[in-house]
């Protein structure tokens, strides 16, 4: 994204290349998505929900469509995938969406910096059918015939939002607005099948319905087997016949055939890679197919009967990673952990997230943002009946968040963190600002200065959280927090933040006896 449009920019929601289709599988469903993309009928919908169950391959399909859109046709478009860690990533859905087309449609480039200089207000607004209109379908339609090749915007894994209230309006203007925008926009919608999303598309007149489950069951055992033989070319000992026993043991789910690989393929520890495969064949039936490889991997890096010690520290650093509100990468979440169990443990969560690479992505980059690379392993270790004697209990987090938050604030925030030349300059005018705000802003302190009061207003009230927060409010650090905000271009957050934190100890100086005013 090259646009300078100063309006807020979801990082890391864009295409991964890496997530689509094996070249040659999934043709089909491929091949009906880009005719409707390039289709002159001027009837046909401008958007197409393609929906199926979880691990079905529906985002590798959104990435596939994507990359030959963006990348092999140089075609205009958007890509902008979910992740239910980022719970406010719905916010910045269409802001990102029009800064990825203006980077490409000057003539909307130009409306938007006009617009924004005119409304501040508009680049940083929650409202997001306000940020549709006034910088979508506004600005986009009255720039209608400027461009005349489509545009392609794809929306991953809605379902992945922040509930169906949060989605509740998008899915409003996706099945109503979309068709108001110039006739050769497509916007391409997955998500699983649930009630909400289903209930507002099926009766939307201007929405094309396509499913994974109208896809042929033998394609799609073709299409595993092919990836299966790509992913085990190599290995010792294996060939069609066990590729062809993968495809039928996997029930058409994509995401069971990349794990089941991956524990074949890198097979430590007592059991052979032939030995693993047998395993995978012979696995318990009657459970969901997912759960029972998640339960396999886990037992293979843990034992079926962990010592007290070692599920206590898996789960200590699970539920930091399932609970941040933003993804955050090893050497960031190590600081917040052992900030949340108050004591150093520099290389827990090295040591407890480097095997479980083929379950989470960015274990391996320590620059990367670790999260799960599926939404069903989330799910698998938050409900105890599924994960077993791996659940990870995620209801009382907010707490030790918020002391971690506030611990790294109070030892981290200082005077001039990027030491700047001087005060006196804007930090447009200030060359190197970005490399400045990357070396002196560590992902931990940008998460805790963001995010602490949204762990602190969900939790029961604590004199030693509300001691804390003094200690940060009452004296300079304030003053160091709303520059690290400034600098990150989120000072608009100041008094929405205050106001959360001065209703939660208003009730605590009651109850705990801190006197604190605001």
């Amino acid at each position: 994204m090259s646009s300078d449009v100063r309006i807020p920019y979801a990082e890391g929601a864009g295409i991964d290349t890496t997530k689509a289709c094996l070249e040659g599988t999934r043709t089909e469903i491929l091949d009906e998505i880009k005719g409707w993309v390039t289709t002159t009928d001027a009837n046909a919908p401008q958007v197409l929900w393609l929906s199926g169950p979880a691990g079905t391959g529906k985002s590798a399909i959104a990435h596939s469509v994507a990359r030959w859109w963006m990348e092999e046709k140089r075609g205009i478009g958007s890509c902008f995938c979910f992740n239910r860690q980022a719970t406010t990533r719905h916010e910045r859905l269409f802001p990102t969406i029009a800064l990825d087309l203006a980077a490409r449609i000057p003539a909307l480039k130009v409306s938007l910096n006009k617009l924004i200089t005119s409304q501040p207000a508009l680049a940083t607004t929650a409202d997001v059918t306000q940020q549709w209109r006034k910088l979508l379908q506004e600005p986009l339609t009255n720039i209608a015939g400027g461009v005349a090749e489509p545009v392609v915007i794809v929306i991953d894994a809605l379902d992945e939002s922040d509930g169906p209230l949060s989605r509740s309006h998008i899915l409003s203007i996706l099945a109503r607005d979309a068709a108001k925008l110039p006739s050769n926009f497509r916007i391409l919608v997955t998500s699983r099948p649930l009630l909400d999303i289903d209930e507002v598309f099926r009766n939307a007149s201007g929405v094309r319905l396509e499913t994974m489950d109208k896809l042929s069951p033998l394609s799609t055992k073709h299409d595993i087997q092919l990836y299966s033989s790509w992913r085990l070319t190599g290995v010792e000992g294996f060939g069609d016949q066990d590729f062809t026993q993968l495809a039928g043991k996997s029930d058409g789910l994509f995401e069971w055939a990349r794990l089941a690989c991956e524990y074949i393929q890198y097979a430590q520890g007592v059991l052979t890679k032939r030995e693993r495969f047998e395993e995978l064949m012979h696995a318990e039936e009657g459970k969901e197919l997912l759960d029972t490889m998640y339960m396999i991997i886990l037992r293979s890096i843990l034992g079926d009967r962990p010592r007290n010690s070692t599920i206590n520290r898996f789960r200590s650093v699970l539920r930091i990673v399932l609970s941040t509100l933003e993804p955050l990468p090893m050497d960031s979440l190590n600081v917040l952990h052992s900030s949340s169990v108050r004591q150093s443990q520099d290389r827990a969560c090295y040591d407890v997230l480097h095997p479980l690479a083929s379950l989470l992505s960015g274990v391996s980059n320590q620059s990367m943002p670790i999260r799960p690379l599926h939404s069903t392993f989330h799910e698998f270790l938050t409900t105890r009946d599924r994960s077993g004697p791996f659940f990870v209990d995620v209801e009382d987090v907010n707490r030790d968040l918020a002391h971690a938050c506030l611990q790294v604030m109070q030892q981290h925030l200082c005077f001039n963190i990027c030491k700047l030349e001087s005060s006196y300059l804007r930090n447009s005018e200030i060359a190197d600002l970005g490399e400045r705000i990357k070396g002196c802003i560590k992902p931990y302190l940008a998460y805790s200065c963001q995010f602490w009061t949204e762990h602190v207003k969900v939790i029961p009230l604590e004199a030693g959280i509300a001691e804390k927060i003094k200690g940060i409010l009452l004296n300079e650090k304030m003053l160091f927090w709303m520059e690290v905000l400034a600098l990150l271009k989120l000072v608009h957050m100041v008094p929405s933040m205050l106001s959360i934190v001065a209703s939660w100890l208003q009730v605590s100086k009651v109850t705990v006896g801190v006197k604190f005013e605001v």
